[in-house]
């Protein structure tokens, strides 16, 4: 049998070991979970301030969401560099009415420096506009899914570097029936997009 001072003396020992290890799990943890939220809250701004810039129209203000050599992968061929995605967005959209929403961003510290990105999002379009003259009176609702490296540059700040959209589902409410461009033209342009990483997963309508 073990003696009641056997049991104490083990569980002093374990102790001991517990002691010892636990500020090496701590170091552990802190590599990829950081001890502030300053961090994942940064990057949430900058979520933020992606749906923010694309509503008020201020495609300048996107120097502050992605690096200038981002690849963005929101269209049919990748779209490399911050001035060609700032050109994309300004003639899909223009001064179309648009709301977007940032949801679920869920963040993964690949090391100090790196980290993992998903988040969901709803964008809803009005027109007509710019980008989007043939829609009319017509709207859409994109359900989408953006999967995101954001890295932190020199200044402390985190920014898109790679971002890939994954199509969910589309609604389109109204909708004008049109020859050529229009609600077509813009689904068929996300449907390939996706559908060439094979990651679109339908799409929906009402009318």
């Amino acid at each position: 049998m073990t003696s009641p001072r056997s049991v104490s003396l083990l569980r002093c020992a374990l102790a001991l070991v517990f002691l010892l290890i636990s500020p090496l799990i701590s170091a552990q943890t802190a590599l990829y979970n950081p001890t502030q939220t300053s961090d994942i809250e940064a990057i949430r701004f900058v979520l933020a301030q992606f749906c923010y810039d694309l509503d008020t129209k201020n495609y300048n203000a996107l120097v502050d969401v992605f690096t200038p050599d981002v690849v963005a992968e929101v269209a049919p061929s990748p779209i490399v560099s911050l001035s060609a995605l700032q050109q994309f967005y300004n003639t899909k959209l223009g001064n179309a009415t648009t709301q977007h929403l940032s949801s679920t961003e869920y963040v993964k510290f690949l090391n100090a420096t790196t980290a993992n990105v998903t988040s969901y999002n709803m964008a809803v379009y009005l027109g007509p506009g710019s980008g989007l003259a043939n829609l009319q009176k017509s709207s859409a609702v994109f359900y989408e899914r953006y999967d995101d490296t954001f890295v932190k540059v020199n200044d402390g700040s985190w920014k898109i570097s790679f971002r890939a959209l994954l199509g969910i589902y589309l609604f389109i409410l109204d909708r004008v029936h049109q020859q050529g461009e229009g609600f077509e033209k813009i689904e068929s342009d996300i449907v390939e997009a996706c559908e060439a990483r094979h990651k679109w997963s339908g799409s929906y309508y009402s009318s």
